[in-house]
């Protein structure tokens, strides 16, 4: 019975974020020059659009207002559990990226826009778990994998205006996880694009790790006792010359703000090289079989 009244809080919440999220999403577009709209726009270079919404005092108000006015109940834990309150405005957590899940929103991410000194960049609302972020996505298409969600949002943003675009989608992590696994299982998807963060620790050496656990999880994610994946491509963006590689980082989205997203579209694309075919495996295994 716990369990069930959980469950039902959760899916509660699901639904008021779904409901409040076009309101967000139309205050940030009214208010473009506000605080979420100006760290957005000009200070990591993406554009306003339904990937963001704003959290004010004000559009939190006119958020409830809406709820009221078409008849939606809620409650005053809903919008905590969400992270939607006046507090988290107040202290700087403006810009609301919405966490889309197949193009479901199921929840919120809320992102610092002044950078406060020992304050979290993020806030998320609770039990959205590693499900993956993503647009609605398309059966059978081939997929970028990413790690964070701005990452997705940069790539998304870079083929906004191609209708032959591929699927993009954020793991959360640098870990796949069997929910994402069975969510591309069901869409028919096996060939994915991996793009790893590119990270080097304080005596400027390369950072493999994490990459190198993504890929074997690739290489061995099963859905329905099936392997997922068939066709894995590895797409390491280039670190820049010059640069000092002690700490340094790079990922999708800093690398489409430094170089603009058609750059970055472009890097992802050229650089991908094969990484691991499944079906030519089983095929050389099967051969080998046969011989002995």
């Amino acid at each position: 019975l716990r369990y069930s009244e959980e469950l039902r809080r959760k899916m509660s919440r699901e639904v008021i974020a779904r409901e409040v999220c076009p309101s967000l999403i139309e205050s940030l577009r009214k208010n473009p020059t506000g605080q979420a709209g100006t760290y957005l726009t000009q200070t990591r270079g993406l554009a306003i659009d339904a990937h963001f919404g704003e959290l004010t005092a004000e559009s939190l108000k006119r958020a409830k207002d809406d709820l009221r006015n078409r008849g939606i109940a809620y409650t005053e834990d809903d919008f905590k559990a969400l992270q939607l309150t006046d507090y988290n405005a107040r202290n700087g957590y403006n810009l609301v990226i919405p966490y889309y899940n197949n193009g479901n929103v199921i929840g919120f991410i809320l992102r610092n826009t002044t950078d406060t000194p020992n304050a979290p960049k993020y806030l998320y609302s609770q039990d959205m778990g590693r499900v993956g972020y993503c647009d609605r996505l398309k059966i059978g298409k081939p997929t970028f994998v990413v790690e964070g969600q701005m990452d997705a949002i940069r790539l998304l943003q870079a083929y906004a205006d191609d209708t032959d675009a591929p699927n993009v989608l954020a793991m959360g992590g640098a870990k796949i996880s069997d929910d994402i696994g069975g969510l591309l299982q069901r869409h028919s998807i096996d060939v994915v694009t991996y793009v790893p963060d590119v990270e080097y620790n304080e005596q400027g050496e390369r950072k493999t790790k994490l990459a190198q656990d993504a890929i074997q999880a690739f290489q061995t994610v099963k859905a329905n006792d099936e392997p997922v994946i068939t066709t894995l491509f590895v797409s390491e963006l280039e670190t820049p010359k010059g640069v000092n590689l002690n700490g340094y980082k790079i990922d999708a989205d800093t690398y489409g703000k430094e170089h603009g997203n058609d750059v970055l579209a472009c890097a992802v694309e050229g650089n991908a090289t094969d990484w691991y075919i499944w079906e030519l495996k089983q095929l050389e295994a099967w051969e080998r079989t046969a011989e002995s």
